[in-house]
């Protein structure tokens, strides 16, 4: 059985010394290889260079795949046309994976031999880069991916938990279904696919001991930024399925908060309201009113 890996690619320089190591040192079990695909998506500093002599010292089967900058959507796409495994894996470019990670990505395929199973690997900070207070908050109650609402659970909703950054899925089951494109920036191209799969019985299986390290420290405004983009890409997923509830209604008091956020601006609202608040209530004020602003950008 082969395996192709699928790291898509964005000047990744920084991060893949790191990613691109821990993942050809993972043990493969018996009858198993691997391939790694760097699929670029239009790098401007040193991420191919990098690439290719860290997977050549590795002695690691790999492709690298080039082409403009077009997103996510797009890289993943072009690494699944020339991937000549078995099983396909999507894999962050910002994602360590653990010793033992590849090996129960395999396990699960052999013990759930039928097409339509999945598995999702965990994925948590990197401690080597300490997460801020607002990093653990998006991560534990926050909207970064829910890991946490996956604790103790077997099997995973497709349409909400296919993440791209640490998956994998059996090739014959994907057919010529691809991810869609058109999606922006950020998000939701994963979980869009994830819904299209699911409507075909996909089974996503969680594996608790495949654990991916997130080595990424974001700013607080990054984090803003991104909440923003959220909130502009769902409402293009909404209109791609006009017939679900996709995007929540926001209560009045949610536009008070965000109108309050946006125009008397995130430190005065510090000094009015702490100590009396807590720093998770301000969290939610913040990520959520960058969230309805994104929205209300694209509506």
């Amino acid at each position: 059985m082969k395996i192709s890996v699928i790291i898509p690619t964005f000047n990744a320089a920084g991060t893949l010394p790191l990613v691109l190591p821990a993942l050809c040192q993972q043990q493969l079990l018996s009858g198993w290889e691997m391939e790694v695909i760097i699929s670029d998506d239009g790098s401007s500093d040193a991420t191919l260079e990098s690439a290719k002599n860290i997977l050549i010292a590795s002695r690691c089967a790999y492709q690298i795949v080039v082409h403009p900058h077009r997103g996510a959507a797009a890289a993943r796409n072009h690494g699944i046309e020339v991937a000549r495994g078995d099983i396909i894996f999507l894999l962050g470019a910002d994602i360590i994976l653990l010793p033992g990670a590849l090996a129960a990505h395999a396990r699960l395929h052999i013990d759930q031999p039928a097409p339509q199973v999945a598995a999702l690997g965990m994925v948590k900070w990197d401690p080597r880069l300490p997460a801020s207070a607002y990093m653990e908050w998006m991560a534990h109650g926050g909207p970064q991916n829910d890991f946490d609402a996956l604790l103790g659970v077997r099997w995973a909703d497709p349409a909400r938990f296919f993440y791209g950054s640490h998956i994998s899925f059996k090739r014959s089951f994907l057919g010529k279904m691809r991810f869609n494109e058109s999606f922006g920036p950020y998000g939701w191209e994963d979980l869009e696919m994830g819904r299209r799969l699911a409507t075909q019985e996909l089974q996503l299986g969680v594996l608790h001991n495949a654990v991916g390290l997130h080595h990424h420290r974001s700013s607080f405004r990054e984090l803003r930024h991104r909440q923003f983009l959220v909130g502009a890409g769902l409402v293009q997923y909404q209109r791609a399925y006009p017939m679900d509830v996709l995007i929540p209604r926001a209560s009045r008091w949610s536009r008070v908060r965000r109108w309050a956020f946006l125009r008397l601006g995130g430190r005065q609202i510090v000094r009015y309201c702490l100590p009396m608040c807590s720093a998770p209530w301000y969290f939610s004020l913040v990520t959520r009113a960058e969230f309805w602003a994104g929205v209300q950008k694209m509506s």
